[in-house]
């Protein structure tokens, strides 16, 4: 069934979110995480936060969005991480002690892309609608 393959794919992609929501609410994470009070600590843990969402999002739309969706799976996953990221930072405006930062953005950004091309370079897989084919010209890659 289609549902199943939906719930298969996107849920722990919305797990995932609802944990960053959770997490995103608590009023001192510093006391809770001492690795946050370390220099870019924060960023850090934001990179590989929202690398996590990034991969996860990959997957789901690798297999469960469609020809659409599976041809710009890598821009739409690295979109939508950033697009959350964007949700989150907002969200901090109306927790108390806690204040939005561009430079959480930035590293929520960086995460999402570096998570994403490392998968990609590691499996040799990337879809993107931005890079077309180029036609064949007769042209080799061997030399001599």
């Amino acid at each position: 069934m289609a549902w199943r393959r939906v719930l298969w794919y996107w849920g722990p992609v919305v797990g995932y979110a609802a944990l960053i929501f959770f997490l995103s609410s608590l009023s001192a994470p510093g006391l809770a995480a001492p690795f946050l009070r370390l220099p870019f600590g924060d960023k850090i843990l934001h990179a590989g936060v929202y690398g996590g969402m990034a991969l996860l999002a990959l997957r789901a739309f690798r297999h469960a969005a469609g020809a659409r969706g599976e041809r710009s799976a890598l821009v739409l996953a690295v979109a939508t991480s950033v697009l959350y990221g964007m949700s989150d930072e907002f969200h901090q405006f109306f927790v108390p002690q806690r204040h939005p930062e561009l430079w959480d953005l930035a590293a929520d950004a960086l995460g999402a892309v570096m998570a994403t091309w490392l998968w990609t370079r590691m499996t040799g897989t990337a879809t993107m609608a931005a890079a077309p084919r180029l036609p064949n010209l007769g042209v080799t890659n061997r030399v001599g």
